[in-house]
């Protein structure tokens, strides 16, 4: 299965977005800043854990690996590029997607690529298109609708699209769309505010979803799970909790990873049973806001990204916590592992894509670790 990140904001990580006003900036010529200010030859030199960094711009709203490996898609509120991976170059920029996108995500064969974007006229209107990998010159539009889908992931089997929107009312939905045939149902059970968040079981029999809002200067977060076959809610674990900006389900299925604030405000990344909600031991981690989360495709890592640009690996197996060195000048918002779990994809608020090399990244944190544990 294609591994996916998605952000719903620009400034703060995972803020609900608000189409409107930004296709409205947009129409006034706001100017994109360009991807860095760091040459890309010295990186290599510096920080010899990075393979390489894809300038973006503006910053990347949501990011997506094929199967494959091959193939990276990043969207942005100009539009979608596209990227070879081996090696990696620029490949194309999705010519007819309407701009602001939201959500990008591959089907789970990689010859199908997802995409949501907003238009402002005749209506506003979120535009649902699916692309041929092999053939990027056209896509086809899927669905409009006048809510807002804030993001999305495909089922293991590809046959459906499962949607995070908010619906007129303001209200937080989950929605599964059809691929083929285009039939969209969305579930009776709401979160109070757009879902902002969404993650998809390896097996396909559950989808968690969040959201979160700022009331009396108070975060308020929402966590549902739902089963994939009945559509019914199954549980609302972590009562309490403040903004949520990840999730990430176990490559086993058995556990649900969530990043976010414990009721005082402190920042962790929870854990729960996948299949009735049931909290389990949290993860130890450092003082930081957790930004972001991916799963190795093997299980054996649990990836953040910190507020502060920082990359850890926990090693779930031994309990270690890896810091990679310093690179990313702003909130390291996107993770996603490739296939085969060698690189580790960082997409930041400084606009750059970094590809890190996770073997290497691990033996510098473990030094590390070894270096401070004898101060």
């Amino acid at each position: 299965m294609a591994l996916i990140g998605s952000l719903a904001g620009c400034g703060r990580p995972v803020e609900p977005i608000d189409p409107v006003a930004a296709i409205d900036a947009a129409a006034a010529g706001e100017e994109a800043v360009l991807a860095t200010d760091r040459p890309t030859a010295l990186i290599a030199e510096s920080v010899p854990e990075i393979r390489a960094v894809l300038p973006t711009a503006p910053q990347p709203s949501s990011l997506a690996v094929s199967a494959d490996g091959r193939l990276l898609a990043v969207g942005d509120k100009r539009g979608v590029a596209l990227w070879d991976l081996e090696p990696p170059a620029h490949r194309a920029t999705l010519q007819g997607q309407p701009a602001l996108v939201s959500a990008v995500a591959f089907d789970p064969s990689g010859r199908t690529l997802a995409t949501v974007g907003y238009e402002s006229s005749p209506e506003f209107a979120a535009v649902l298109m699916r692309w041929d990998t092999g053939a990027l010159g056209t896509g086809r539009v899927v669905l409009k609708s006048p809510d807002q889908i804030a993001t999305m992931r495909f089922s293991p089997d590809g046959s459906t699209l499962v949607l995070g929107t908010e619906d007129e009312e303001d209200a937080g939905r989950v929605a599964f769309l059809d691929v083929e045939s285009g039939e969209l149902e969305v579930l009776g059970a709401t979160l109070k505010t757009t879902v902002s968040r969404l993650a998809v079981a390896p097996a396909g029999d559950r989808v968690a979803a969040s959201s979160w809002r700022t009331v009396n200067y108070s975060d308020q977060g929402e966590l549902v799970l739902f089963d994939s076959s009945s559509k019914e809610e199954v549980a609302r674990p972590g009562s309490g909790i403040g903004r949520i900006n990840d999730l990430a389900f176990s490559p086993d299925g058995t556990t649900l990873a969530v990043a976010c604030q414990r009721p005082g405000g402190e920042w962790t990344v929870l854990r729960f049973d996948a299949a009735t909600g049931a909290a389990r031991e949290p993860v130890d981690t450092p003082s930081v806001e957790v930004s972001s989360l991916a799963f190795s495709p093997d299980g054996s890592l649990l990836a953040m990204g910190a507020h502060d640009g920082a990359i850890r690996l926990l090693e779930l197996g031994s309990g270690a916590m890896l810091q990679g060195p310093s690179y990313h000048r702003g909130a390291a918002v996107l993770l996603a592992f490739s296939p085969d779990g060698r690189t580790l994809l960082s997409a930041a608020l400084d606009r750059q894509v970094a590809l890190w090399d996770v073997p290497l990244l691990q033996k510098t944190g473990r030094a590390g670790a070894s270096a401070a544990g004898k101060e």
